[in-house]
């Protein structure tokens, strides 16, 4: 019936009717208000683990249990760290003691590099539930590109890809505690790997931006990639693996400005590195498909001008300005939070250098700032601690601890 009566009408009357509707619809879209962030849209119980069952997760590493567990996935509104700022939602693991306290001591916890979807903390729940099981509520967000927000490239070590992001995800795990009847106490937060690049960089926004939303009791960053400027020599490194380089180029030419052209930086086809990377995939099974060498993977030209005081090529200075402008701390900001960096001597990936520089710099900057480091040596030189097997992994925890003392949790 409508679409006989839409054909018996002039030409004119139609024009007329499509128009009003067009008009409508974008009025609709224009009055519709934007998602609150933070705000939470679902949430689910994904598992409920008992301190037996934790234990047997946990006997491998030579941890033990306090409590059992139970794991929840929350999706919440948040926004892309475009300067746009559009919405999108993203999710979040959330992982609650099952323990009779008044008050949880939470963590947020940043989870190391992933690449693909089936690694993200909500699809596949592992990072926090140990501090879950100590009696901390965990939360550890998806990064953007996986979980709920899986339809964009993931944010890669770069300080805005992490805060926005962090941010929302701790509002909507406060959300979710107060329609559950918990209550949650002093917060911290923690990382490893890429998870300590970006507890350093929402600990800066929290502190300059959010400090009366959100009051912080201790963070700990652990073997962090803090100075990403290190990732202009490693490019010159031909025994360096391109497995997270790859991931950098793609991320910062996904996200941010200024533009680079990766047709002049990959030897390789671009095409086929994207497909490599587009969450279907985890590390282990990029590696075999990638030359060996990185100078296989890159344009010559563009690792030798990378090498140059001056480089000469548009892609090379462009690049090295995105490291320098992501490299943490920025600006002159030092941590008002207790803040303990933490990091193996040995490292194999993350240089120790690193973390020691960095804490080096915040310190000169303001001697009374609240920072410190705690460099763990390898026992045997034989058999160095290395980035995978660093025991610092959980090493906060006593940091934490000694915190909250005496609060119940940490007894």
């Amino acid at each position: 019936m409508f679409m006989n009566a839409l054909k018996a009408m002039s030409f004119a009357s139609m024009l007329l009717f499509s128009t009003l509707s067009h008009a409508g619809a974008n009025a609709a879209k224009a009055c519709a208000p934007a998602p609150v962030r933070g705000t939470v849209v679902e949430s689910q119980l994904l598992q409920t683990l008992s301190k037996e069952q934790m234990d047997l997760q946990l006997s491998p590493l030579g941890l033990q249990a306090r409590f059992g567990v139970k794991v929840y996935r929350v999706v919440y509104e948040t926004v892309t760290p475009r300067s746009s700022a559009a919405p999108i939602q993203a999710s979040t693991m959330l992982a609650i003691p099952d323990a009779p306290f008044p008050v949880f001591p939470w963590i947020l916890i940043q989870h190391y590099t992933v690449l693909g979807d089936r690694e993200a903390p909500s699809v596949q729940p592992f990072i926090g539930l140990f501090e879950a099981s100590q009696g901390f509520a965990t939360v550890v967000p998806d990064n953007l590109g996986f979980g709920a927000a899986n339809e964009v490239y993931p944010t890669y070590l770069f300080a805005k890809g992490y805060a926005e992001n962090g941010l929302d995800a701790l509002r909507a795990a406060r959300a979710f505690s107060k329609a559950e009847n918990l209550n949650f106490g002093p917060l911290f937060l923690a990382g490893y790997s890429e998870g300590g690049y970006a507890t350093v960089a929402l600990q800066q926004s929290l502190e300059t931006k959010h400090a009366e939303e959100f009051q912080l009791a201790g963070s700990a960053p652990t073997a962090g990639p803090y100075d990403i400027t290190t990732f202009r020599q490693a490019l010159a490194q031909p025994e360096v693996s391109s497995v997270f380089l790859n991931n950098l180029m793609l991320s910062y030419e996904a996200w941010l400005t200024p533009k680079f052209n990766l047709d002049r930086i990959y030897a390789l086809d671009v095409d086929f590195v994207r497909e490599l990377y587009n969450g279907s995939k985890i590390a282990d099974e990029i590696r075999p498909s990638l030359p060996a060498e990185t100078k296989a993977v890159f344009e010559a030209r563009f690792v030798d001008d990378l090498a140059l005081e001056k480089p000469k090529t548009r892609e090379a200075r462009s690049f090295i300005q995105l490291l320098q402008q992501n490299s943490l701390p920025q600006g002159e900001w030092t941590p008002k939070t207790p803040t303990r960096f933490f990091h193996c001597a040995d490292d194999n990936i993350v240089p120790v250098g690193i973390t020691q520089r960095t804490v080096a710099r915040l310190q000169a900057k303001n001697p009374e700032a609240p920072v410190s480091s705690e460099i763990l040596q390898s026992p045997n030189p034989e058999q160095p601690y290395t980035h995978a097997t660093c025991p610092l992994f959980y090493g906060y925890l006593s940091f934490f601890a000694s915190i909250l003392q005496p609060a119940p949790a940490a007894q």
